[in-house]
């Protein structure tokens, strides 16, 4: 994503052709035009996601030339407008696709387009040969403040991107409703009880499961109040919140709540009730999982679950709280659910909560893995796990046929069954809903160009913890690049870590692939709209900052150096 690269460190490898790139200030006009060969392979490349049935990927695609665009034109103008000479503007890297000149600047694009573009300002070294007649008008003539707003300017379409892209956001999707009842740990004691589990400052205990009990949500803090009343003196495993390396994660933890006594529960456990230090959001539903229950309901991304059978869901962890005493149930989910004109419609729903297996559930079942769903034996299907384990119990030491839903479809598996484990512990509930955020109604567009900036303070400071801990840290790069396993199942009564050999290969694969230009793309096609631009949204923020970072040959590098000199 550079630019204003040094053009003698570009090469090009076609020895019919004479480079574009060299010391000459312009491309020779026999190479001007249009490369029929590989402009057809182009299009070709750019049609493939329309005729593959993914759209959504040349719109990526196309999104990220357009910051590539708007980015040398940030430094083409500002250098035009300081009075340097430029003599290419060139999207790309590599042999030209097209190339075409207006004045003394080629303009074109080159074959390698998402890695990176540039424009050639003359002069822009101490070292390069440049005509006399042009010496007044190269890069290193000109005052310090021109050469820094020149390179400041291609940074700055980022960010100005980005604010018009929060601010479409905003103003015809809505803000996300902030959950003003949020609650943090404060000022921890480290000899304390949440010291000696491991909880710090900042971390949201938002579940608390004494031994033997269903687990019970604390997101607000009249609920943890009665938890910790009821739970008196008990050994109990909680959830709770944390955010690390710019990322949410769910962990678990083991402690012992005080027993009765004068002290009230903040000094019993050592620490102060505090506010979270970033924003917390009501929730509503961002994705359903095909082949679930939430599929079979008919739930929507955007829908709100407001309870489960006559339970109450304000909060996400009250659904992760309630489905493992559910599994296997038919059930009624009360949704409130927005359409497109933004009238509201209350929807009772119907299903049942589907039954996934858990490591002993898979452990005796040969050529099943974690989180598998059983849904038919030898074409019998089944609605829960009894009814496999009725159907079961006789073929032990035999290899049977089963349909199985995983990776979001229904598969034929032949299955040594080696051992059933009971039910209690075989399965998890699955409802099959990912926790989103809640919105409040569209802004105008003007209040939304007023919110747009905070939403982006915000967004810098994650993106700018985040490289801090990239810096500084022995595992940075992987924690900040990387997509690990998730720590949490939303829907199980415990948390655990399970080992990626117990998952199905194909869902492990790509887990610590890290995160490109290529990936992104991948991403977005799996996602809504507003995702999108959410996405597109924060990569300019990540490559604004990452062009000012002082090294060469990024945009910051060009600064320092100017400064320096």
């Amino acid at each position: 994503m550079t630019s204003l690269a040094d053009p003698q460190d570009r090469i090009e490898d076609d020895p019919e052709n004479t480079p574009l790139d060299g010391p000459q200030d312009a491309a020779p006009d026999e190479h001007l035009g249009i490369h029929w060969p590989r402009f057809i392979a182009l299009i070709a490349l750019l049609a493939a996601p329309v005729i593959l049935g993914a759209p959504k990927i040349l719109f990526v695609d196309l999104a990220i030339g357009g910051f590539l665009v708007f980015h040398e034109a940030g430094h083409y103008l500002t250098a035009r407008w300081s009075g340097m000479k430029v003599t290419e503007f060139f999207i790309g890297f590599g042999q030209p696709i097209f190339a075409f000149k207006r004045g003394e600047t080629t303009f074109g694009l080159k074959v390698w387009v998402p890695f990176g573009a540039y424009v050639r300002i003359v002069g822009m070294n101490n070292l390069e040969e440049v005509d006399p007649v042009d010496e007044p008008r190269t890069y290193r003539q000109a005052a310090w403040y021109k050469r820094v707003l020149t390179i400041v300017a291609g940074p700055a379409t980022h960010f100005v991107t980005a604010f018009a892209i929060f601010t479409v956001l905003l103003w015809q999707y809505g803000p996300n409703v902030v959950d003003e009842d949020a609650w943090a740990i404060d000022n921890v004691n480290p000899t304390g009880v949440l010291a000696e589990a491991g909880l710090q400052d900042g971390d949201r205990i938002i579940s608390i499961a004494p031994v033997g009990e269903p687990r019970a949500s604390t997101e607000t803090w009249d609920r943890f109040l009665g938890i910790v009343d009821e739970s008196n003196g008990q050994a109990v495993s909680v959830v709770y919140e944390r955010e690390e390396n710019a990322q949410l994660e769910l962990r678990g933890a083991e402690l012992v709540l005080p027993t009765a006594s004068n002290q009230d529960p903040e000094q019993a456990l050592g620490f102060e009730q505090g506010a979270p230090d970033r924003d917390v959001f009501r929730w509503a539903i961002n994705s359903v999982t095909p082949f679930s229950a939430a599929a079979d309901a008919g739930l929507l991304p955007g829908d709100q679950l407001i309870s489960i059978d006559g339970v109450e869901t304000p909060y996400f962890s009250d659904v992760a709280s309630l489905i493992p005493d559910i599994r296997g149930e038919e059930v009624e989910l009360e949704v409130v659910r927005v359409s497109e004109d933004r009238t509201v419609e209350n929807l009772t729903l119907e299903t049942r909560i589907w039954e996934r297996l858990t490591v002993e559930g898979a452990d005796g079942l040969e050529g099943l893995y974690v989180g598998d769903a059983i849904v038919a034996i030898e074409d019998t299907p089944v609605a829960n796990y009894n009814e496999f384990l009725a159907l079961a119990q006789d073929r032990i030491g035999e290899t049977v046929e089963l349909q199985v839903a995983y990776l979001a479809e229904i598969h034929t598996e032949f299955v040594r069954i080696d051992a059933l484990a009971p039910q209690d512990v075989a399965v998890n509930g699955f409802l099959g809903v990912g926790r989103g955020t809640l919105q409040d109604p569209p802004l105008s567009l003007g209040a939304a160009a007023q919110r747009s900036p905070g939403q982006i303070v915000s967004l810098v400071g994650t993106i700018a913890e985040g490289s801090k801990t990239f810096v500084t840290t022995t595992d940075g790069f992987r924690s900040l690049f990387a997509l690990g396993p998730s720590q949490v199942d939303s829907t199980a009564d415990q948390v655990s870590e399970i080992a990626p050999s117990l998952l199905r290969p194909r869902e492990t694969s790509d887990q610590n692939r890290p995160i490109s230009i290529v990936g992104i793309v991948r991403l977005a096609n799996q996602l809504e709209t507003e995702a999108i631009l959410g996405l597109l949204g924060i990569m300019n923020l990540f490559f604004g900052l990452f062009n000012l970072l002082p090294l060469l040959p990024l945009d910051g590098g060009h600064i320092a150096l100017a400064t320096y000199e």
